[in-house]
C-alpha cells in the first residue's frame, strides 16, 4: 500500500505512536539488513546529524514517484567512514525494526510519519529452520561465498537469511509485506529452492548494493 507523503491511513489501528523523520529511498530496507549511503542533501545531513548526536530514531521507506510505501524499517548508524567538511556523511546503517506508518507530515523539508511498530518474529521452529539453512547454506556456496558456518547456524529469523543476498525489489517488496513469519519463511525458502534449480550462468543474484542518497 502506497499514500501520498502527506496522507493518512486510518484503516491501521493504533497503538504506541511515535514520529520519526522518513528517508524516502528507491529501494526496500529489511531488519538486519546493512546498507551504506552518502549522504549530502541539507535535510537528510540535519537528520543524520540528530541521529549521532542524541540518538534520533529515523526511519527507511521505499518511494515510488510521489508517494511512499505504508511500511518502513527503523534504522541504526553502525558506522560513519567519514564526515565531510561541508556536513556530508558516508556511513553505514542497519535495518532494526518494521513499523507501520499511519500518517505523513511536512516539517520544512522533512517528511515526518506517525508510526507504530511491528512486532517482531518470534524465532523459526526447528523443523523448518534446518531446511532454511541448509537451502541458504547451498546458495552462499554456489556463489562463491566465504561461509562462517557456526555464525551462519546461529540465524533463527527469516531476514537473517536474505540479509547479504541482493534480491528484485518486487521480491522484497513481496517480502516486507508478509505479516506472518511462517509465511515470509516458506517465499524465501521458495526464492531458495528457485535460485538453486536454476542452472544459468547468469543466476547472479547476489552483489553489493550500494546506492546513494
Amino acid at each position: 500500500m502506497y499514500f501520498n507523503f502527506c496522507g493518512s491511513n486510518s484503516n491501521k489501528k493504533k497503538f504506541f505512536l511515535i514520529n520519526i523523520p522518513l528517508f524516502p529511498l528507491k529501494l526496500v530496507l529489511l531488519p538486519y539488513e546493512k546498507l551504506p549511503l552518502h549522504i549530502f542533501e541539507p535535510r537528510y545531513k540535519k537528520m543524520i546529524s540528530n541521529s549521532l548526536d542524541h540518538g534520533d530514531p529515523f526511519g527507511i521507506v521505499l518511494r515510488n514517484q510521489n508517494e511512499i510505501h505504508s511500511i518502513g524499517c527503523s534504522v541504526e548508524i553502525t558506522k560513519v567512514f567519514k564526515k565531510y567538511p561541508n556536513g556530508e556523511y558516508d556511513l553505514m546503517v542497519q535495518g532494526k525494526d518494521l513499523f507501520n506508518i499511519l500518517k505523513t507530515d511536512r516539517k520544512m523539508d522533512t517528511i515526518f510519519g506517525e508510526i507504530d511498530y511491528i512486532e517482531s518474529p518470534m524465532p523459526i521452529k526447528d523443523k523448518e529452520l534446518i531446511k532454511l539453512q541448509e537451502s541458504y547454506l547451498k546458495v552462499l556456496i554456489r556463489f562463491g561465498k566465504e561461509i562462517n558456518i557456526e555464525r551462519h547456524l546461529d540465524f533463527n529469523i527469516s531476514y537473517q537469511f536474505i540479509k547479504k543476498i541482493q534480491l528484485p525489489l518486487r521480491l522484497k517488496k513481496k517480502i516486507l509485506e508478509i505479516p506472518s513469519e511462517n509465511e515470509r519463511v516458506a517465499f524465501i525458502q521458495n526464492i531458495f529452492n528457485n535460485i538453486l534449480s536454476d542452472s544459468s550462468e547468469n543466476n547472479n543474484t547476489i552483489n553489493n548494493f550500494i546506492p546513494e542518497a
